[in-house]
């Protein structure tokens, strides 16, 4: 938590916010993921907001991904057996505070497992800004 508490004191008070939102074809399965290149150093991911809109009853599935050199991590921890997002109208929020590198990637993958209706995601972070590089 110290570590979490130090990052907070050097951020710049410059936010910039990001959102990725989409259509989820009714084809079953893995979609077309989404990305956002990052292209500065010195930037945290601070809060993140999933929101699966109504009428998807758990069909639909989201991943929410940094890659870093082609290495990908998630960005929510999970606990139990699932390792996605899901929901019906829900908005999930989290603090992750993850540190992020120039060309680092934030992907959403949405999987639709409905083979007869699309739905609808957003999902939205803020990039926060430090004072200066962290080493």
């Amino acid at each position: 938590m110290a570590f979490i508490e130090k990052l907070k004191n050097r951020l710049s008070g410059v936010t910039q916010p990001v959102s990725i939102s989409d259509t989820v074809a009714s084809s079953g399965g893995v979609q077309t993921e989404r990305e956002v290149i990052m292209t500065n150093d010195g930037a945290i991911v601070g809060k993140l907001q999933a929101r699966i809109y109504v009428g998807a009853e758990l069909d639909l599935r989201l991943e929410i991904d940094k890659e870093r050199r082609g290495v990908r991590s998630s960005l929510v921890k999970y606990a139990g057996t699932k390792t996605y997002i899901d929901g019906d109208d829900d908005v999930h929020e989290w603090e992750v505070f993850i540190p992020i590198e120039k060309d680092d990637k934030v992907i959403v993958k949405p999987v639709n497992v409905n083979t007869a209706y699309a739905y609808d995601y957003r999902v939205n972070f803020a990039v926060d800004y430090v004072r200066e590089q962290v080493k």
